[in-house]
């Protein structure tokens, strides 16, 4: 059936290509509505087009459509700006993103809540704590309200940078004072930062916090996986082995099926123990087991370096049998040795300023 489609038709389909990460679709609908005629795109359609870019089009084509904008008389807005800081955000792109928050302040485009967020959290990405704390220091100054979601980026910010002093005033002090609730993304990301700082005692005190009545349910703050992994990360860059094999045992009566990210930083912790981590690497091999997890090559990988060290070898030889069922036989181009730069544990929660892009785009009456 040819259905004849107009300005509706079209800005309807782009935000569902958008909405999918189809991107190539997006800006193939894009095109076509510019060579239709009476049809010409407006600010939604091109809004909606660089905010498909998100997903992983090219900062390029979104900088491309902004000037396209100009030349047929639209002007970029909040929104537009916002969704451009977004794909800078997901590209890691700092001095881009700059540059696009000082042209808002050019042009006199509002910059909001969602604009900070998307530089902080693109800070984040780029290790700039520093940068971070400058963009709230601004917000207080220019009468933009943080949100929980400003501060956790921050927070990971700090994490990334191993200022965990720094991660730890955000929680502790401006939070509150802010109005700001802590939720458990919040604290993880604390925890993981003193775990960077080598501050695993005040890891573990936060840990034992998040679970006390102090927060507890009363705050609606309740202990997920990643609370556990990032405090055993902490135990085991501090030396304290053994401590971080009590938390592993911890999670598995609390959890039913443990995350294998436990079972990455736990490995890790082993692995830099050459005294004590053999024993103890050979004791979380054999939860694993137990626990019937499907391996991970990371995971696999660490222990193998544990066992083939400390010349174990059934336990070396059952592990790289695994790794050459789990590669089909080609170890070294299977390994993903980002992983190995955090111990395999991915503690900063995706901030997604892109979905507030999308949520306010969504509002945008046109």
């Amino acid at each position: 059936l040819d259905v004849a489609r107009n300005e509706i038709t079209y800005n309807a389909l782009l935000r569902a290509s958008a909405h999918n990460g189809k991107w190539n679709i997006a800006l193939d609908l894009l095109s076509e509505m510019k060579t239709t005629e009476k049809i010409k795109p407006d600010l939604y359609s091109y809004n909606t087009a660089i905010h498909s870019l998100v997903s992983g089009g090219s900062l390029d084509v979104a900088e491309d459509l902004m000037d396209e904008m100009r030349q047929v008389s639209i002007k970029p807005n909040t929104i537009t700006y916002n969704t451009a800081i977004s794909v800078c955000e997901k590209n890691g792109d700092l001095h881009s993103a700059l540059e696009f928050f000082d042209r808002m302040k050019n042009e006199g485009v509002k910059q909001d809540q969602i604009t900070y967020n998307a530089m902080i959290s693109t800070c984040e990405k780029s290790r700039d704590w520093e940068r971070a704390l400058d963009f709230i220091t601004e917000m207080q100054q220019t009468g933009v309200s943080r949100s929980t979601i400003t501060y956790n980026a921050a927070i990971s910010a700090c994490q990334k940078a191993g200022e965990w002093k720094k991660a730890l005033e955000i929680l502790l002090k401006k939070m509150p004072l802010d109005n700001c609730k802590p939720g458990i993304i919040s604290y993880n990301a604390a925890i993981a930062a003193c775990g960077m700082g080598g501050q695993w005692l005040a890891a573990l005190t936060l840990f034992e916090k998040v679970g006390s009545d102090e927060l507890g349910v009363k705050d609606g703050v309740k202990r997920d996986i990643v609370t556990y992994a990032s405090v055993i990360h902490a135990l085991g860059i501090g030396g304290q082995l053994e401590l971080a094999y009590d938390m592993f045992e911890r999670v598995r009566k609390t959890f039913r099926k443990p995350s294998m990210v436990v079972y990455n930083v736990m490995a890790a912790s082993c692995e830099r123990d050459s005294t004590r981590g053999p024993g103890i690497a050979a004791k979380v091999y054999r939860a694993m087991k137990e626990d019937k997890l499907e391996p991970e090559i990371y995971t696999c990988a660490t222990l193998l370096s544990t066992f083939e060290r400390a010349g174990m070898t059934e336990e070396t030889e059952d592990i790289e049998n695994m790794l050459q069922k789990l590669t089909g036989g080609d170890v070294i181009n299977s390994l993903d040795f980002s992983d190995f730069s955090n111990d395999g544990l991915d503690s900063g929660e995706d901030y997604d300023t892109g979905a507030s892009v999308a949520a306010a785009h969504n509002r945008d009456d046109r």
